[in-house]
């Protein structure tokens, strides 16, 4: 998936829009289809047991994750997981992007319908703790990306411009998390080094800035939000000035309050409050964050994919002797 996009300073220009952020949606990613019912369902991922939320018809990825397996149309189960709430166009924006706020809104759906709700010690998970620690981890983060997208949509919805940045600046981290998983995920295999992969999920999975904790468990020190971003940026150039912007206005600085809500009378020094000041420049950039979520589906797709390389990696270099089908 490959995303072209130009970010303009809509400090200076008034303006904050993706000129064109149109995904060339990968081939899995192609293969993803809606139902209007939603089922729990146990797929076997390479012979793994995950049970994941599904809005899925049989035909859809899961034969393709495992040509072998067949689904039984009759077996639903009840709903586990809502699904979130979708931003909803409206006169803040242009005409001419709905289609790619509904090819977002697609997104989250596929990324909420495969969030999963139980994963289980077995197949590749069986063979690999390690595996299993990078299923354990992805899944918090994409329960994250679904949870921080409810959330910027419900805000924006209900025309709340402060909390949709919080969350659509969380939203960006999160999604930079995803990419520096990815990326680490991908060097490490090159290199066979089962040990700083196991350290690096390690970390991110426990990561705490606590100091009463850091002093007997150093090595899960939270890493700097800022390294994660410059990852991402390498994909999506922009991304660390937005970054910088949103966190000017989620931070209770004269962007985050006065320039948000006042402005001044030169004339005779008066101070008018309202709901928000320019909105429509607020609009592209809590929009810029949610546009991401195409790319982060890819990610996302791309870990669990390389996980399996990791089962056989850490198989082959240690392997489980009493391994169980």
């Amino acid at each position: 998936m490959f995303y072209i996009c130009s970010f303009l300073d809509f400090e200076s220009t008034g303006v904050f829009w993706v000129d064109f952020f149109k995904p060339f949606i990968h081939s899995r990613g192609a293969l993803h289809s809606m139902k209007e019912s939603n089922a729990v369902r146990s797929i076997g991922l390479q012979a793994c047991d995950i049970l994941w939320m599904r809005n899925l018809a049989a035909e859809s990825v899961d034969e393709v994750r495992n040509p072998a397996m067949t689904i039984d149309p009759n077996d639903e189960a009840e709903q586990i997981l809502p699904d979130p709430t979708f931003w909803v166009w409206d006169d803040r924006l242009r005409p001419e992007e709905k289609e790619i706020i509904d090819e977002a809104n697609e997104a989250l759906l596929r990324l909420s319908d495969t969030r999963a709700i139980e994963i289980n010690a077995s197949g590749p998970f069986l063979r690999s703790k390690l595996a299993w620690k990078i299923a354990v981890y992805a899944h918090g983060l994409q329960h994250r990306v679904v949870g921080l997208s409810d959330a910027v949509a419900l805000c924006w919805n209900s025309r709340s411009t402060l909390g949709a940045m919080l969350n659509a600046r969380a939203l960006l981290e999160t999604i930079a998390v995803v990419a520096h998983l990815e990326r680490t995920i991908q060097r490490l295999l090159r290199i066979e080094d089962i040990g700083a992969l196991n350290d690096f999920i390690d970390n991110g999975t426990f990561a705490k800035r606590d100091r009463e904790v850091l002093s007997k468990s150093p090595d899960i020190e939270a890493r700097n939000i800022l390294t994660s971003i410059a990852v991402l940026e390498k994909t999506i150039p922009g991304t660390r000035a937005h970054y910088d912007r949103l966190s000017e206005r989620c931070h209770p600085n004269y962007m985050g309050h006065v320039a948000l809500f006042s402005e001044l009378n030169r004339e005779d020094g008066s101070v008018s409050f309202r709901k928000e000041r320019h909105p429509d420049t607020n609009a592209q950039a809590v929009l810029g964050a949610y546009l991401f979520l195409p790319l982060v589906e890819d990610k996302l797709i791309s870990v669990t994919d390389h996980n399996t390389l990791v089962s056989d990696l850490q198989h082959r270099l240690n392997p489980v002797v009493n391994e169980q089908p």
